[in-house]
C-alpha cells in the first residue's frame, strides 16, 4: 500500500510485534526498499530490521532540574554495531553477537 500512495514519510512503531527470524529479515528488506523513495522512521527491537537502516538513533531520558527531558542522537557505525549486538545477546554482547551485528550493518 505504501508504494502506491505518495507519502513523503512513513512512521512504523513496533513493526516487529509478533515476528522474528526470517520474517523480521524480510520486513527489514521491504523497509529498506520503501526507504529508497521516501523517508521511513521505524521503532524496532529486531536486529534484522535495525541492521537494514541507513541511520540508527538512540532515544534516552535524563533528569534536568527535576524535569524529565527526552533526547535523541544518531549513533556512529560502531555504536550501531554494539546496539544491534545487544539486541542479539543482551547488555554485554558476546564476540559472536558483535560479529553478527557487524555483518548486519555492513551488508
Amino acid at each position: 500500500m505504501a508504494q502506491s500512495i505518495d507519502l513523503p514519510t512513513l512512521i512504523f512503531d513496533e513493526i516487529d510485534t509478533g515476528i522474528s527470524g526470517e520474517a523480521a529479515r524480510q520486513v527489514g528488506i521491504i523497509m529498506k526498499e520503501l526507504a529508497a523513495k521516501r523517508q521511513v522512521i521505524c521503532i524496532t527491537h529486531q536486529p534484522q530490521i535495525a541492521g537494514k537502516a541507513d541511520a540508527h538513533f538512540f532515544v534516552y531520558k535524563e533528569i534536568v532540574r527535576d524535569k524529565v527531558k527526552t533526547n535523541i542522537r544518531q549513533l556512529t557505525t560502531e555504536e550501531r554495531i554494539t546496539a544491534i549486538a545487544k539486541m542479539l545477546s543482551g547488555e554485554k554482547p558476546t564476540a559472536a553477537a558483535m560479529e553478527n551485528a557487524r555483518e548486519m550493518v555492513m551488508n
